[in-house]
């Protein structure tokens, strides 16, 4: 498994409360700035954050470099597919107190829908945004692959 930089060096979080203003910043430019799963349960729980921050009116969010974002870290990913541990884990399901949970083996159609649903995790990624109640603005550039906008 390849050695990746933590969720808190890729997601980055800053917030002026004088003018009320937080920005979010991917920063991996290296790879386009895909973040890792464990990086886009950050960004969701900050973006959570910020909307129930009252020292925060407006979201910025935006990438290091050319690029806003790449959408995900593939090569990741794909290790997940022989890793279900990573797989519960950022379905936040590897330690919930309700005992061992068993992922569809693989090659069966309830493994693939799973995976199917990593961009619809309702604890990551963008649908945290589309849950977000303030002004966000996003600093679309470069290649953005893989981000929806609402």
């Amino acid at each position: 498994m390849a050695e990746r930089p933590s969720p808190e060096e890729i997601i980055l979080y800053g917030k002026d409360r004088r003018t009320k203003i937080a920005t979010i910043t991917f920063n991996r430019p290296e790879f386009l700035n895909a973040p890792t799963s464990m990086a886009r349960l950050r960004y969701a729980d900050v973006l959570r954050a910020a909307n129930a921050d009252n020292d925060v009116k407006v979201v910025v969010i935006r990438g290091v470099g050319d690029n806003l974002g790449s959408g995900a870290d593939l090569p990741e990913f794909m290790e997940g597919n022989d890793n279900p541990a990573a797989r519960l884990a950022e379905l936040r399901l590897e330690d919930d107190g309700v005992g061992e949970v068993a992922y569809p083996p693989k090659g069966t159609f309830r493994n693939g829908a799973t995976i199917s649903s990593w961009y619809a995790n309702s604890q990551a990624g963008n649908r945290a945004l589309q849950d977000f109640k303030k002004i966000s603005i996003v600093e679309a550039k470069g290649y953005c692959y893989g981000w929806h906008f609402y």
